[in-house]
């Protein structure tokens, strides 16, 4: 793999990353807001998606440029090798392995902790009231994590279409 690929598997590898850490700390960011300022939590939220989504599209198309921009020598002609592909794969398995060591203790720990709850005080426990964003969070995070561990090949599919699109 030429140094060029390397520096783009690498920053789009960051992109994905910065992504995913939005999607599991968006709820988390949304409860505080909502403590803070209610009437404004969800512009703060979407706020900062959009920017946390511009700055990883940018990440993902500049990456390209700025690999040619760092790295100029003789090797400036665009080859497709496989070691590009399995790096990548590779890469976004390792996230979505990440992403899926946090979702699944995340959810495990929530049923087991409101079942037992509910078991053994029928009368006194109360489930707290943002349960709806935990369940929705930790299963966005598992999906997330799944798709990123299974899907690698696939994502990479759609990353060469784009490359070959320009």
């Amino acid at each position: 793999m030429s140094p060029n690929q390397s520096l783009v598997v690498v920053v789009r590898l960051f992109a994905l990353w910065l992504v995913g850490y939005y999607i599991t700390t968006a709820p988390w960011f949304y409860v505080q807001a909502k403590k803070v300022s209610p009437d404004t939590a969800v512009f703060y939220t979407l706020g900062s998606a959009a920017i946390i989504l511009v700055l990883s599209l940018a990440l993902w198309y500049f990456a390209t440029w700025l690999a040619n921009r760092l790295i100029s020598g003789p090797s400036q002609t665009v080859e497709q090798s496989p070691a590009f592909d399995s790096w990548f794969s590779v890469g976004c398995g390792l996230i979505g392995l990440w992403v899926l060591a946090k979702a699944i203790p995340g959810l495990l720990h929530y049923f087991i902790a409101n079942s037992m709850g509910a078991n053994m005080f029928p009368n006194s426990y109360m489930i707290t009231p943002d349960w709806h964003l935990t369940a929705i969070f930790n299963t966005t995070q598992l999906f997330f994590g799944l798709a990123l561990f299974f899907g690698g090949k696939g994502l990479n599919k759609i990353v060469l279409w784009v490359r070959n699109a320009y």
